[in-house]
């Protein structure tokens, strides 16, 4: 899912006219290095947690986890890769369109009267034009 809605953000940013087309190739090699690196880390993280916790760290059958320190290193070294590279990718958004996205949720979030995060007509109403484009859109994509 995640690498699906990265994919999508990266697939219809437009470069302005004049960018060296180079430099777009550039720029979406590394927006997509830093998505597939942050999946690649959390697989891991997934395997080593579901290796240990499941099957290889063993509860003796008592319910109590054990789970030795190199165990505990690599969950924790995984952890921060992910969170670096997803770092990277989050880094390369414009803090423009990040404030544009939180102003847009909070107004959903106001405009959600029956709080059951979908709007209705009723409720879509409350947004301004932009926003409701911006939403529906998000909506018919998610």
């Amino acid at each position: 899912y995640f690498m699906g809605v990265g994919i999508s953000y990266m697939n219809e940013m437009v470069y302005d006219k004049g960018e060296l087309p180079n430099y777009v190739v550039l720029d979406k090699e590394t927006r997509f290095e830093a998505l597939e690196n942050t999946m690649n880390n959390l697989e891991s993280l997934k395997s080593v947690l579901g290796d240990n916790i499941n099957g290889g760290g063993g509860n003796g059958g008592n319910g109590n986890v054990s789970v030795n320190a190199d165990i505990v290193d690599d969950v924790k070294e995984l952890a921060k890769s992910s969170q670096r590279s997803l770092q990277v990718f989050f880094d390369m958004i414009p803090s423009e369109d990040v404030k544009a996205v939180e102003e847009l949720f909070a107004n959903v979030q106001k405009a959600d009267a029956n709080g059951d995060g979908k709007l209705s007509e009723d409720e879509i109403v409350n947004l301004s034009p932009m926003e409701r484009e911006i939403w529906k859109r998000r909506v018919d994509k998610f």
